[in-house]
Formats: structure tokens, C-alpha cells, sequence
């Protein structure tokens, strides 16, 4: 995550306050009988929303907050990459970011020039060439900033929207489905993982109660997934549920939609995000997110157990999947049209063509304390011998390694030795400062200083089909 900027303390004090105040406005409106749920969050389980949400849309970066997608004729902006339409545009999706600004100006913030009177005027972008030439304007370095700075208040306008959301697909339901609706979304919001699932898909893909966004007259929205649940548990087993439905939704917007949308490319990235909803409840950077905590057992009075015969180390290594590749897909593909996705959480890196898994190969990914950086990267540098300038090993005249996995910054050579460093081969650098993927040690988990290890024959296939430039996406896909 991007250095977060120290210019705005008063404001983060301030919306910190606001937000602990709507939280309890959210608690009285939802004890209304039939009406809006609570949700059962605290403040930092929320703000812990927010920041998945941002880590979904954005990579968790500030650079990602300023977004204008390929093929689209809308910018993407913020945590929850609301849309903002140039003027005399329109499309089928609702336009969020406006009213984003609007409850962000009710709380308080103050608003960059760009944004004053955002309510009302148009994105002042009227094309994506015109966005990506403005990158590096100062107007929307202040942009970027302020929206670093008000994720809080971005992450309550998202709980806002799912607040108000269930009336609205109350009234769009058929009359015999609303009892089911509503007893679906409760059945979520009872619990941190299932409000983030709530959010994120309000966010992801709308209430689902707008005409416009439709395909062969069906929807996409939250109110389609909670048509199609049934179950009664909640928890986990109400989490599941939610994102087999999703996906059942997805994949039929994807069949339903024109040819001329090519929905099908995004159809992977999308469905690996519903599949990772199940998840939620899964670390976040070494923290668990949510989930109840549960009771630590008092230690039993039992008597010692039998030693255990030594185990090889070879059999403490976690097997992983080995690489897959679509034999089919190989066939069409060029350095020109692939771009490689890691995911950090499933230790997997993919080539991908458009949204298709071309190669699929396991990976070992950086340790704690040397996490390998998330963002959007290129290729920068290939090289097939490449050696590591900081680990390696001291060896002598002869090549005898005298002292193993040393750091050249911290360690100093014995008398007669000098520095060798660690092979890294099929190496395609990601990082100036000097990550990327390799051949390397894949234990079953993340073990590396920062690169992303990889198998010899996952590396060379890798290696073989991207060239200097690939784009390579790195996060908790």
C-alpha cells in the first residue's frame, strides 16, 4: 500500500468522528422492525471493508484510485472506483461518483478546485487518451491525494449505499420473493464477513434494480444473487452460498451480454473475486480480518505422547499443484497479447490471454518482513543468468562455498573468499529495486526475500512468452 500522505491529520480526526456517529444512526435505523438490518460491524471492522474494497478495485495503491478502464467511456475513481461521466456521455451503469462527493462535502471535507460543484458538472476528462495524458498533472496528483485521504468517508458512503439498498430491491422484487430477499440479506448482514460480501458486490455490480443494466431482460445485481439463494444458516455457510449464486450470476450476464462487449475477457478476473469472498475470513497481512475470535481451550491433563519418528525435510514441503498449461491456448499466444497476474493469497502466478489462463504455474512469494510489493508492474528487464547482488554465498579460489546464504549488506567476507551471488535464472525483473520472478525454492508457501520464486519449467514458459513491457498485476487476486 502506497505511503498514505500526513497533510490532512485534522480531517482524519474529524471523519473518524463522523464515522463512529453514523455507525450508531445505522444501529437506530436498522432496529426498525421490517425494515433495514443492523449491520454488525464495529468502526475498524468497517474501515477494514473499505480497505479490502480498495485493495479489490485499486491494488491498494494510491495510483489506483485514479483509474479510466480500456474500452470504457467512463473514469474510475476512488476506493469503490465510482463511475464519472464526461459530459454527454452516458451508459447503462449508474453514475456514483457525484453522489460520492456530494456525502463527502455533507461531512465536512474540504474538496480539491477540481471537485467543487462535482454534483453538477461533468468528468472534465471527455476521453480515456485525455485521462492517461493528465497523469501527472497537478490537478490529479490532488485528486489522488484527496481521495487517499478520505477513505474512511468513502468506505461509510459504501455502507450507506447497502443501507439504502434493501427498500429499493424490496420494491423492484416480485411480491412472492421479497420475504426471501430480505431474509437472505439479513441472513449476510449478521455477520463482518457477510456485510463485506454485501458491500463489495452493491459496489461491485449495483443493487440490481435499474432497467438499464440489463442483458436479454436480465439483471446482475445484488437482488438477482439474493433471488437465488435459499438457505437459512448464516456465517460461513451463508457466505458460500452467496458467492456460488454470484457467480451463477456473472456467468450468465457474461452469456447474455452483446458480442460487441467482449465481456467474456474480464470473465476470469471477475469470478476469482467472487470465489475469494468465501475467504474473507482469511488473513489480511498477516491479521485475521474477520470472523469471531475463538476460545483458546485450557490445557487438558493427558499424558505425554509417544515421540513422533524425525520426518524428512523433503516431507514437511507443501505439495503444490504442478504447472498447468491450456495446450490450445499456447498455440495463439504472442509477447504482444499476454499479461501475467499473480495472486499472493493462492500462490499462483497466471499468463493470462484477455481474461483466458494460458499457463498456470505455483509460485513462493515473499516472507513476512519481505512481502513482495502489490501494485501494477511491467517487465523490465529479462535475463536468462541472472545473480542476485545481495544473496549468495563466500566462496574461495576454487569455487568451495565457504559461508552459505549470506546478505552482501550485512555480512563480511572471510579472508580469501569472495561474493557470489544466488542464481536467479528465467529472471524478468519487475522492480527498480530489483524484484522480480525466477526459477527458485518453492516450499509451499511464501519463503522468498521479496522476488517470486518459480519452477524451472514455469519460469522457462514464463520467460518464453513476455517480453520488456508485459504488464504484471501483483496483489490478492
Amino acid at each position: 500500500m502506497d505511503k498514505r500522505y500526513s497533510s490532512r491529520k485534522q480531517h482524519r480526526q474529524d471523519s473518524q468522528a463522523h464515522f463512529l456517529a453514523f455507525l450508531v444512526a445505522l444501529a437506530c435505523v436498522a432496529a426498525l422492525p421490517q425494515t433495514l438490518p443492523a449491520l454488525s460491524l464495529t468502526h475498524s471492522e468497517a474501515l477494514a471493508i473499505g480497505k479490502k474494497i480498495w485493495q479489490n478495485e485499486c491494488n491498494g495503491t494510491v495510483s489506483g484510485l485514479t483509474s479510466w478502464n480500456e474500452g470504457e467511456n467512463f473514469a474510475s475513481l476512488g476506493i469503490g472506483h465510482f463511475i464519472w461521466y464526461p459530459k454527454a456521455q452516458r451508459g447503462p451503469f449508474e453514475e456514483s461518483f457525484p453522489k460520492l462527493i456530494s456525502f463527502i462535502a455533507k461531512r465536512g471535507a474540504k474538496l480539491p478546485e477540481l471537485l467543487l460543484g462535482a454534483g453538477e458538472r461533468p468528468c472534465p476528462w471527455n476521453s480515456r487518451a485525455e485521462f492517461l495524458h493528465a497523469q501527472n498533472t497537478q490537478e490529479m496528483k490532488q485528486l489522488r491525494r484527496f481521495l487517499a485521504d478520505t477513505v474512511d468517508l468513502q468506505t461509510e458512503f459504501l455502507i450507506s449505499r447497502l443501507q439504502n439498498a434493501l427498500p429499493k430491491m424490496l420494491a423492484e422484487a416480485a411480491p412472492s420473493d421479497r420475504a426471501n430477499v430480505q431474509q437472505q440479506f439479513e441472513r449476510l448482514a449478521s455477520t463482518p464477513q457477510g456485510c463485506y460480501a454485501l458491500v463489495d458486490y452493491v459496489n461491485f455490480k449495483g443493487e440490481g434494480v435499474l432497467h438499464t443494466e440489463r442483458y436479454q431482460g436480465q439483471g446482475w445485481g445484488l437482488l438477482q444473487v439474493l433471488e437465488n439463494m435459499h438457505g437459512t444458516s448464516s456465517g460461513t455457510a451463508a457466505v458460500d452460498e452467496f458467492a456460488r449464486s454470484a457467480k451463477a450470476t456473472l456467468i450468465r450476464r457474461v452469456h447474455n451480454a452483446s458480442a460487441e462487449r467482449h465481456e467474456s475477457r474480464w470473465l476470469s478476473a471477475i469470478l476469482l473475486r467472487v470465489v475469494l469472498l468465501a475467504g474473507v475470513s482469511c488473513s489480511l497481512n498477516g491479521q485475521i480480518l474477520f470472523g469471531p475470535k475463538r476460545a483458546t481451550p485450557k490445557p487438558a491433563m493427558l499424558k505425554p505422547a509417544a515421540p513422533k519418528p524425525m520426518r524428512k525435510a523433503s516431507e514437511l514441503i507443501s505439495r503444490q499443484d504442478p504447472v498447468k498449461i491450456n495446450t490450445s491456448l499456447i498455440k495463439q499466444i504472442t509477447p504482444d497479447t499476454v499479461r501475467i497476474v499473480v495472486s499472493l493469497p493462492k500462490q499462483r502466478a497466471y499468463l493470462m490471454l484477455g481474461d483466458q489462463i494460458v499457463i498456470d504455474s505455483p509460485i513462493s512469494s515473499g516472507k513476512r518482513g519481505h512481502s513482495s510489493p502489490s501494485g501494477h508492474f511491467s517487465v523490465l528487464e529479462k535475463d536468462p543468468d541472472h545473480r542476485s547482488n545481495i544473496y549468495g554465498d563466500f566462496v574461495d579460489h576454487s569455487g568451495r562455498v565457504v559461508r552459505a546464504g549470506i546478505s552482501s549488506k550485512i555480512d563480511s567476507a572471510p579472508s580469501g573468499t569472495h561474493y557470489v551471488g544466488a542464481p536467479m535464472r528465467w529472471f524478468m525483473r519487475l522492480t527498480a529495486e530489483g524484484v522480480g520472478m525466477h526459477v527458485g525454492i518453492l516450499p509451499g508457501y511464501p519463503a522468498s526475500h521479496g522476488c517470486i520464486r518459480m519452477p524451472p519449467d514455469g519460469a522457462k514458459l514464463f520467460y518464453d512468452n513476455v517480453k520488456v513491457g508485459t504488464p504484471a498485476d501483483v496483489g490478492d487476486y
